[in-house]
């Protein structure tokens, strides 16, 4: 079982800042993490229990930061249960966003569209 209590002791550790939104950037989005003032970047293999990405081009890290007079945190790369997680795994930044005091969740994607051929 995923101990989320532990999560968010190792994040508060780092962290001074609570977030009221959180974004899980698709690929392509991790620069506006550049835009975020005071930001503060915590890799995932820094939290126990937190799974790791496996995606080229994704970093693989959780940045707090302030982005617009917002408190936020983005997630920079993500895992998906087609790439073998557990589903468990898959949702625990939720549950952990939630331990931290989230409200708000933004999830983005990258997508394609292809002409339906027969």
């Amino acid at each position: 079982m995923t101990n989320f209590e532990e999560m968010k002791k190792a994040v508060i550790k780092r962290v001074n800042l609570v977030p009221r939104a959180a974004l899980i950037l698709g690929s392509g989005l991790g620069y506006l993490t550049d835009q975020f003032s005071e930001p503060t970047a915590i890799e995932y293999c820094e939290i126990p229990g937190f799974p790791n990405t496996t995606v080229e081009g994704h970093s693989g890290r959780l940045v707090f930061g302030v982005f617009h007079g917002l408190p936020v945190v983005a997630m920079e790369g993500r895992f998906h249960f087609y790439e073998g997680h557990e589903i468990k795994d898959v949702s625990a930044p939720i549950y952990l966003f939630k331990e931290l005091g989230v409200e708000n969740l933004l999830i983005t994607n990258a997508s394609e569209c292809r002409p339906f051929r027969k």
